[in-house]
């Protein structure tokens, strides 16, 4: 399973977005977002982690089948200078919901910064 960001974070592509291949399918995943290098996380049962306090989150289904799921959570980015600068990082989270026992998974936190190109 890889957490991947689709295109540069740039201020002013519309395009960007935060990507998970390779996840189990079918399943519900959640794109966690938070301002600034934190990775921290709470252990949420099963000994697996997420944020522990992200700014926004998103609900996507994972489409796929096996282990080939995918997800997408668009996150444009407007043409704002002011947002230069600004260090985001990023995980998934996500619950197995068909066929098989119940179980979840997390992917890697990712830090990345907006630039102006």
């Amino acid at each position: 399973m890889q957490h991947l960001l689709r295109g540069d974070p740039t201020i002013g592509n519309l395009g960007f977005a935060l990507d998970l291949v390779n996840c189990p399918a079918p399943s519900v995943a959640m794109a966690f977002v938070d301002i600034g290098s934190n990775c921290a996380t709470t252990n949420f049962g099963l000994c697996s982690l997420m944020p522990s306090a992200p700014i926004w989150a998103s609900m996507q289904l994972a489409t796929g089948s096996g282990c080939n799921g995918s997800a997408t959570f668009g996150l444009p980015i407007p043409n704002l200078p002011a947002l230069c600068g600004i260090i985001l990082s990023t995980r998934w989270a996500g619950w197995m919901v068909g066929g098989g026992p119940p179980d979840h998974f997390v992917s890697e936190c990712q830090t990345w910064m907006i630039t102006g190109s």
